[in-house]
């Protein structure tokens, strides 16, 4: 073997372990942002429930609200119509 085969080798041999190390080094570093991606979901999908949960609260509110106006609305075409015989009366 030659000295320039040897020397050939050696450089391909330390390139070669560089790329091993720099992927390593990536792939650790993009499985710590996959870790904190995860976590943000998590706390996206927690906000999301907190949000629908209010959304469902506000919902059974309105319907109180429209059977209550409902109601109302009952009472005062009743009385309407109470006003309107007794014009009719007089």
């Amino acid at each position: 073997m030659s000295m320039e085969l040897i020397g050939i080798l050696a450089v391909g041999a330390t390139i070669a372990g560089l790329n091993l190390l720099s992927f390593r080094s990536l792939r650790r570093e993009i499985e710590n942002l996959r870790g904190e991606f995860r976590s943000e979901i998590a706390n996206l999908h927690e906000g999301i429930r907190a949000v629908n949960e209010r959304l469902d609260a506000l919902s059974d509110r309105v319907s109180a609200l429209a059977e209550r106006m409902a109601k109302l609305e009952g009472l005062l075409e009743g009385l309407r119509e109470t006003f309107r015989r007794e014009a009719e009366a007089v």
